[in-house]
């Protein structure tokens, strides 16, 4: 049976549509059982045309066959001439005929005719009409409302087969006024109530071939059923029917209709009908009967829409609209757009009582008015429909592209981007070159304003570079600081890091800093640097000599040929933080761990060129790793020597002298030694080591005195030949002599490696005691450890675990490194420093929520468990002011407060006064509007669970299963989570997947850029105003939202690849305010009594609103796009 109902619903809901065709002859199932999604209307056109004939000539004006159909109710006056008008529906015609006319009345006949190809069922026809009919005859007047006459037939003439027509007569007692303008054909075929009827079947007789029976139809109501229907399911074959018509017939189901002589079933008696047929047996009976019966149609149906304007019939009427007519108040907004996209109320022409009609009013503030955006389709509370970036004014007026397309000319760049670039958004090739827009070359900037509460020093970092595409979509500037945790400690920072991602191809991009200057305290404006991190080699790159300061706009920028995290440094503090060594032989019981160094050094002519270069470039690295208590002196010898630095602890007076030597001359190497002897001699006595560092290239004057001397002194000689090899034997003889070590270099190059051997023989030499035995030495514990970023850190020498999250210092800290490091283009030492896994003074590095033992990225933020990025402007239960929302306010309205917004309060007062009545009289009438009006199936019961929740009192948070899955399926709740998933998938693809840039913060929106602003340009809150919401419940429960938070849960990233869950959290109050019953909704009294039950100071607050929660999470994923050039 049911499988009729769908194919002939949506036939059979046109029948009583405004201009509709005719009385269509299909049937339906019961409402309850009908698939709207397969509604179709048939809506009147501009074909809709009336014509006119005279008496005194048969043509028909020009004027008047142009002009429109109207909707007024006046008759438009008669010119006393014309004495017929024709009526041109869709599938039927009228004719008004006036067959006679007189000073004090007249007589005219209507000829319905029907023009389509079905039977009009049982007509009623409806038309505005100014006179008075006093007689009628062949018709009957079915009503008469405000001068809208339904006239109805009477019985033998309901029918009208196709082609055919009936007439029928009227007379009034006064003057003609004029035709009528319209007319409407009414009527529906709708299921009779089952209470209303029973039905008998008899078999009269059954023989081997086949049977003989009839079914009788009884009517136990007290009105007629007229045009009746009756849909069975049977399992006999039926082969011959009386006192009836097959309908239809398919499988087991069978649609028999009247035989017109019978089509009505008056009330208290029946109709029978009856069939011959064979196939089945005795036992077979028809079953699961639906009777239907053609009625004037009342304007409550949950499924048509007569004036199609996207409110059902029975929506319009619950709201106190006309349902006829699409703009109820004529302010040029229909009904559907005013009540379900704007929230304006569709019975006044200037909602807000502004002065300003509705219809040009701009609700959501993008200078196109409500009715142009009505007109556009575009969505009235949005500023930007299509998102791409152009308001919808814009889009419409200034430069005519289309506001429900991102990329009106295809030419894969958004609108916005084509408009941003300097293209035509209507030409995907602006310049006609064969190069589509979106992969022209432009030159871009790129602008981040920087808003930290602690770091303050730099405002504003940006890109200028050339490249395709819109850099606001490839681009991303993000403030790293206390996220990225090396960076953020680097020694020097000026403001903060920042990461500079991009997936735009480019060559080259000049990064700017933009600085405060008030901000940086002790900082020199000429000592500022960009500095980038190189991950990939574990350390920072300052890039002092290409920095470009400019004081007077306040910018540092440097060009680059890729991005990283970068930042602004002080670069003295930085080099000064680099400079300071490390003495890991600092003990104060043990003196004999500081070096009193006497470098001698060749300068003869044959060492000049590469050798004493290379040399001197060896000796300042050396002379950069004496400690504090370390001394050093130097002397040079060719023919004669000299002392060039006494013995001093000053490393840049020492690197000084190096920088003087000058090769030129002979070789006196005992010269060299002499003049080391006499310096020491000067020095005050100590237990320091004496080493001389003897650097020549093999032509060597070997003095035996000079040589026991040193053994005297416990002087040790470190000899370094840079010559040729056959010379070595004096050398290796003062090495040896004075328990010191000789080297040899092959090549020039070798100096450098010498030096540090040396160098890691003696100064680097350090006490391997570990106290706690966690594998790292106690003095790098003690003395400290130099990170990448210049920080030194200290554990605790007597804990494994300094910092007790289950790694040892040495697990988190690691290898100690002695390398040859480029700190800057002034600087370039031989030092040491860690790669630390993690830090051994935080449990947990990153602040990620994961312990660094259990953390396989310490470093990274590359786990968060809840990271809020959005939070609307209405927080739960206020206004944006952080004021109490005025539906969430109770107890507090006296009663003449009340009666002042409309009189009919007063029974609802009358009943909560009343000893009888009180409050569980209200509640009853709340329940009952709720239930019979606004919900159904399980929504009913949770409207019911929502009224209890606001009975009991406790204002606590509500949420409820069911509720929460209906909001999450509905289109604009689905459209929402699309639009914010997309725009976190778009920002991650593009900042390298650093989630803390999307977090909510003040200073996030202040920028402009965040989450934050881009979904109050872009992003329509949820919202349920649809005809199915109004009539399942989910408007009644909550209707409009009050706000809503976004978090993200779970996030993890590997680099690559990102995912994790948004966590939506919408809320609505469960309470009303004022405006709320200024509306239609006056006019029904459990509205009227949910107010009292809130308001009413008489209850004393007993009762109270509460805020609705529906929360859902929706997972995301994807891989960052980035562009990687060589660097």
């Amino acid at each position: 049976m049911k499988k009729f109902i769908r194919k002939a619903l949506a036939s059979m809901l046109v029948f009583t549509m405004c201009f509709s065709s005719v009385n269509i002859s299909a049937f339906a199932q019961n409402v309850d059982e009908i698939d709207t999604t397969t509604e179709v209307v048939i809506e009147q056109t501009t074909d809709d045309t009336i014509e006119e004939t005279t008496s005194v000539d048969e043509s028909i004006s020009e004027s008047e066959t142009d002009a429109e159909p109207t909707t007024t109710s006046d008759n438009s006056g008669w010119d006393q001439t014309t004495k017929e008008k024709i009526f041109e529906g869709e599938n039927f015609k009228v004719y008004f005929t006036l067959s006679s006319n007189w000073d004090a009345g007249y007589n005219a006949t209507i000829k319905l005719e029907n023009t389509g190809d079905e039977s009009i069922q049982n007509w009623y026809l409806g038309f505005e009409y100014a006179d008075s009919i006093t007689n009628i005859w062949n018709a009957e007047i079915s009503s008469n409302e405000n001068g809208y006459y339904t006239i109805k037939n009477v019985g033998w003439n309901q029918n009208i087969a196709v082609g055919q027509s009936i007439e029928f007569g009227i007379t009034s007692n006064e003057g003609f006024s004029g035709f009528p303008l319209k007319y409407e054909l009414l009527g529906q075929i709708s299921n009779v109530n089952i209470g209303d009827y029973n039905i008998n079947y008899i078999l009269t007789n059954d023989w081997e071939t086949g049977f003989s029976s009839t079914i009788t139809i009884n009517n136990d109501s007290d009105t007629d059923f007229e045009d009746w229907v009756l849909e069975f399911d049977f399992d006999r074959n039926i082969t011959e029917i009386w006192n009836g018509i097959i309908e239809k017939h398919e499988g087991n189901h069978y649609v028999v209709k009247n035989a017109t002589y019978n089509a009505n079933i008056v009330a208290g008696q029946s109709v029978s009908f009856g069939f011959n047929g064979d196939e089945g047996s005795l036992e077979d009976a028809p079953k699961s009967y639906l009777l239907y019966s053609y009625k004037l149609y009342d304007g409550k149906s949950m499924e048509i829409d007569t004036d199609n304007d996207g409110l059902v019939d029975g929506v319009e009427n619950l709201l106190g609209l006309n349902y006829k007519e699409k703009d109820s108040d004529g302010d040029g907004l229909d009904d559907y757009f005013e009540y379900s996209l704007c929230g304006l109320n569709p019975l006044e022409k200037d909602t807000d009582g502004d002065g300003v009609l509705d219809g040009d009013e701009d609700c959501d503030e993008d200078e196109l008015s409500n009715a142009l955006e009505s007109y556009y389709n575009t969505d009235p509370l949005v500023k930007d429909t299509d998102n791409d970036g152009l308001n919808d004014y814009e889009e419409v007026i200034t430069y005519l592209t289309n506001p429900l397309c991102i990329d009106t000319d295809e030419d894969e760049l958004s609108d916005y981007d084509d408009v941003k670039l300097g293209f035509s958004p209507l030409n995907k090739d602006s310049d006609d070159d064969g190069t589509i827009d979106s992969q022209e070359i432009v030159k871009q900037t790129y602008e981040q304003v920087i808003l930290d509460s602690e770091k303050k020093a730099v405002t504003k970092v940006s890109l200028d570079m050339s490249t395709n595409g819109n850099i606001e979509n490839t681009c991303a500037i993000s403030n790293t600081y206390n996220i990225d945790k090396m960076s953020s400690d680097v020694v020097g920072l000026v403001g903060v890091p920042v990461e500079i991602n991009c997936s735009s191809n480019f060559e080259k991009a000049t990064i700017t800093f933009w600085y405060d200057k008030d901000e940086l305290g002790d900082v020199d404006e000429k000592d500022l640097a960009v500095m980038w991190h190189d991950v990939d080699n574990h350390c920072y790159r300052l890039l002092d000599e290409e920095s470009i300061v400019n004081t007077e706009k306040g910018t540092v920028s440097y060009v680059t040929t890729h991005f990283s995290t970068y930042m602004l440094v002080d670069r003295n503090k930085w080099y000064d933080a680099w400079k300071q060594n490390l003495d890991y032989r600092t003990s104060v019981s043990d003196k004999n761990m500081f070096y009193d160094f006497a470098f001698v050094i060749d300068v003869s002519g044959s060492m000049s060129g590469a050798r004493i270069s290379t040399a001197k470039e060896a000796l300042k690295g050396f002379v950069q790793q004496l400690g504090s208590e370390d001394e050093a002196c130097l002397v040079k010898f060719n023919s004669y020597a000299s002392a060039v630095s006494d013995f001093t602890s000053d490393q840049n007076a020492l690197n000084n002298a190096v920088t003087s030597l000058r090769a030129s001359g002979g070789t006196n190497v005992n010269a060299g030694l002499l003049k080391a002897l006499e310096l020491y001699d000067k020095q005050e006595s100590n237990d320091k080591k004496k080493i001389i560092v003897l650097i020549c290239d093999g032509d060597v004057n070997y003095n035996e005195s000079t040589i026991n001397r040193c053994i005297e002194n416990d002087i040790s000689i470190y000899t370094v030949n840079v010559g040729a090899k056959y010379s070595d034997t004096y050398l290796k003889t003062m090495s040896e002599k004075t328990s010191g070590e000789y080297y040899y270099c092959t090549s020039t190059s070798d100096i450098e490696e010498a030096l540090g051997v040396i160098q890691g023989k003696t100064i680097e030499d350090i006490d391997p005691t570990d106290t706690d035995g966690d594998g790292l030495f106690d003095v790098y514990e003690t003395v400290g450890v130099r990170l990448e970023n210049g920080k030194v850190i200290h554990t605790d020498p007597n804990l494994k675990d300094t910092d007790g999250d289950g790694l040892t210092d040495y697990e988190e800290v690691g290898l100690v490194y002695s390398v040859d490091l480029n700190i800057g283009s002034l600087l370039s030492i031989k030092g040491k420093y860690v790669l630390m896994y993690s830090d051994p003074l935080l449990v947990d590095t990153d602040s990620d929520g994961i312990i660094d033992s259990k953390d396989d990225k310490p470093w990274t933020y590359n786990s968060v468990k809840n990271l809020l990025i959005y939070q609307s402007p209405r927080p739960k239960g206020l206004n944006a002011d952080g004021s109490v929302a005025a539906d969430m306010k109770y107890g507090q309205t006296t009663r003449s407060d009340i009666l002042n917004i409309n009189k009919q309060f007063k029974y609802q007062l009358e009943e909560a006064d009343s000893e009888n009545w009180g409050a569980n009289t209200l509640f009853s009438e709340v329940e009952d509007m709720s239930t019979s009006l606004f919900s159904t199936g399980e929504m009913e019961n949770v409207i019911k669970n929502m009224i209890l929740h606001f009975k009991e009192g406790s204002g606590s948070d509500y949420s409820n299963a069911t509720l929460t899955q209906e909001a999450y399926k509905h289109k604009s709740t689905q459209k929402y989570i699309n639009d914010i998933k997309g725009e976190v998938i778009r920002r991650l693809k593009n900042n390298g997947g650093n989630i803390y840039d999307l977090e909510f913060s003040e200073e996030g929106n202040q920028s402009g850029k965040s989450i934050y602003n881009w979904a109050q340009q872009n992003v329509g809150y949820p919202r349920f105003h649809e005809n199915s919401d109004i009539i399942h419940g989910l408007t009644i429960c909550v209707n409009d939202t009050w706000g809503n938070t976004v978090e993200v849960k779970d996030y993890n990233f590997d680099g690559e690849h990102f995912s994790g869950t948004l966590h939506f959290c919408i809320y609505d109050h469960f309470g009303l305010d004022q405006p709320d019953v200024e509306k239609t909704y006056v006019n029904l009294a459990g509205f009227r009594a949910w107010y009292v039950l809130q308001h009413y100071d008489y209850f004393n607050g007993s009762f109270v609103p509460f805020v609705t929660l529906m929360e859902f999470d929706v997972p995301f994923e994807s891989d960052i796009i980035m562009f990687k050039p060589g660097k």
